[in-house]
């Protein structure tokens, strides 16, 4: 969650003209000049040039800031780079890092080749940042922050959180509304009427047949429907960053100008080809690979519940935060009338991921009361006879483990422990007790995941709920490793390549497999039976009107 947000508050920065603030803009700057000089080797032209069309790489909305930008910084930036071609010591001398700063990514020895001007047509001047593109700026932060900050859709028009468009928190999150101007039509809907006359539930279901029996009733009646739901942190969300923004060739295909904003709308996020509620089959070069997912799986057992699915999960998700989540997100009056939630509650490492060092880290007892709090609370809003499984926390050593010695995308020679150290540095880690090299920070950070494990665990075998049952599932992180090792796949293919901590596309198919086959082994009582009418529902209703 830091680092999507220094992204978005690098260019805010741009609007305010105030001093670069230590932990949020200089690694993004560095990250940049690296960039921009990557794009001159690649393409054998000077900085210059470079900087001529850098704004023409970035999307509308951001042009007009990114030449306001160049301006101010540029001169500055050549002057530079005729006796330094360093990214760190760049960022510092041109003031978009501390002087002082002792946070740096690329090896001391690193070497550039690219054509340098010896003079430069860029005026160094203090240049301030027009009204126009400022208001143009703020607008999108506007929305941006409401989102990140409220996790419901933006466009909802009926209030009752589920939006007919797909980005912003919309229907790549939660089933498309089908009447968005009617708060008693949504996704996971009892239906009404048998839905004779309309669709209240969105599930492509509604009408009478030839014999006036009312679809609903005739193909989903009886046949235990459920909503899919996932909360979580952002593995659920399944938070993922294309690795071709950090590719100088593709800036020229316009990767960023087609997929920055959207990028930023949805958070970083891709809950659309997750493993929990992943439902959109349709390939795309910025997520790579197949979508496999338990609400496809729910779906496949039963398509009356098309479109039945609700992602809360949120990048940085803590036991201390899921109260307010669930608070927020849920709304009482609508769970009661949807059938029973299928749900899966995972909390895979924030508790130790957004603190910064041990000292902050809750204790097992404070995480037990986090959780039980938030589940009395989730027991109040979901209708009976619902489940809810409690997944264990992920072992956070892996990713270090597999990946410290190997090249990050960004090139260059930085490894991902070189990478893990600066980000940690700068304050913006995905984990910092986690990804560092810092053995004896990790290793206690480890043991004390193991206890709120086991925390969970014992919440499922003591606590009481009225509406749902809580069971505990290990999640399958060791199978997914074995998995990949029987297939010839090389371990680092678990973990995204611009991070080094979430989980990839490949990995999202799998865990989907995995932790479906682990409930239909454990609980299979709470595995709902499989609809005898999904051929007649298909062959009548076809794709249900889709998502």
């Amino acid at each position: 969650m830091k680092f999507i947000i220094a992204f978005i508050f690098l260019f805010s920065l741009l609007l305010i003209d105030q001093p670069v603030e230590p932990g949020m803009a200089c690694p993004l700057s560095t990250f940049a000049i690296s960039l921009i000089i990557d794009v001159a080797e690649y393409e054998s032209i000077s900085v210059e040039q470079v900087l001529d069309k850098l704004c023409s790489y970035l999307p509308s909305e951001m042009s007009l800031v990114c030449e306001e930008y160049i301006n101010k910084y540029a001169e500055l930036l050549i002057e530079e780079l005729k006796t330094d071609d360093h990214p760190d010591s760049l960022a510092r001398k041109i003031g978009l890092c501390p002087m002082d700063s002792q946070c740096t990514l690329f090896p001391s020895d690193k070497k550039m080749n690219f054509k340098k001007n010896s003079k430069s047509r860029y005026s160094n001047k203090d240049t301030k940042v027009s009204q126009n593109s400022k208001s143009v700026w703020e607008s999108i932060l506007d929305e941006l922050k409401k989102i990140y900050e409220k996790h419901d859709p933006i466009v909802d028009l009926d209030g009752d959180h589920f939006s007919d468009t797909r980005k912003l928190r919309g229907s790549n999150w939660r089933g498309k509304d089908c009447d968005d101007l009617n708060r008693s039509t949504f996704p996971g809907k009892v239906p009404n009427s048998g839905d004779k006359f309309f669709d209240s539930n969105c599930n492509g279901i509604h009408g009478r047949d030839e014999n006036k029996i009312n679809y609903e009733d005739k193909f989903c009646k009886g046949t235990q429907p459920m909503t899919t739901m996932v909360i979580g942190d952002s593995i659920g969300a399944h938070f993922h960053i294309p690795v071709q923004f950090l590719q100088a060739d593709q800036l020229s295909n316009g990767v960023l100008k087609d997929n920055l904003i959207e990028l930023l709308e949805m958070e970083g996020d891709w809950p659309q080809k997750s493993w929990a509620t992943g439902f959109d089959l349709t390939p795309n070069d910025m997520c790579e690979g197949d979508v496999n997912s338990i609400y496809l799986k729910m779906l496949e057992r039963n398509q009356c519940n098309h479109r039945n699915y609700v992602n809360i999960a949120v990048n940085g998700m803590s036991s201390a935060g899921v109260y307010d989540l669930l608070k927020s997100s849920l709304i009482e009056s609508i769970q009661k009338e949807s059938y029973p939630v299928f749900g899966i509650l995972q909390l895979f490492g924030d508790d130790i991921c957004i603190a910064d060092n041990i000292t902050q880290l809750p204790t097992p007892q404070q995480f037990r009361e986090n959780m039980v709090k938030a589940l009395h609370k989730l027991d109040s809003l979901v209708a009976p006879g619902s489940v809810f499984f409690l997944m264990s926390l992920l072992d956070g050593t892996r990713p270090y483990n597999v990946l410290h010695d190997k090249i990050h995308p960004i090139g260059h020679g930085v490894t991902y422990a070189d990478f893990y150290e600066y980000m940690k540095c700068t304050q913006i880690s995905f984990c910092s007790l986690f990804l560092t090299t810092n053995i004896t920070e990790m290793l206690y950070a480890e043991k004390l995941a193991l206890k709120y494990t086991q925390q969970l665990k014992d919440i499922t075998e003591t606590e009481k709920f009225v509406n749902f049952d809580a069971k505990f599932l290990e999640t399958p992180q060791k199978e997914l490793d074995e998995l990949f090792i029987a297939n010839g796949w090389d371990l680092t293919l678990i973990y995204e390549p611009v991070g080094g901590f979430h989980p990839t596309q490949l990995s999202n198919y799998w865990m989907a497999e995995l932790i479906w086959k682990r409930i239909v082994t454990l609980y299979p009582e709470f595995v709902p039976p499989i609809n005898p009418h999904n051929k007649e529902i298909i062959q009548k209703f076809g794709d249900q009107g889709g998502y």
